[in-house]
């Protein structure tokens, strides 16, 4: 993810994931970044069964800045993620038990 401030608002972009939101401050965009994502997934997962609509990486000119900026800068960069879902065990299996006669 690359958070940015351009002096009035933050703005977070994934890259791994093509989302993005802004916020007034770098707690408020992190946590409206995870939130939102987060969302977006239960929502696919509700609506799709699935999440294979989220799973794009974010444009080429994004992983550029990204890269530029870091070695550029030679910022230190880290990664961490952590996301949980409830999954219906009939969408992970398609299991359909019948009942014996």
């Amino acid at each position: 993810m690359i958070v940015k401030n351009d002096g009035e608002r933050w703005s977070a972009q994934g890259l791994e994931i093509d989302y993005a939101v802004d916020g007034g401050s770098f707690e408020d965009v992190t946590n409206e970044f995870a939130h939102g994502l987060a969302l977006t997934i239960d929502e696919n997962l509700r609506v799709f069964g699935h999440i294979r609509n989220v799973l794009k990486v974010a444009p080429a000119q994004v992983w550029a800045e990204f890269f530029e900026d870091t070695l550029q800068d030679k910022f230190e960069v880290t990664h961490s993620q952590l996301s949980i879902h409830r999954i219906p065990i009939a969408l992970l299996f398609q299991v359909y038990l019948e009942k014996a006669a």
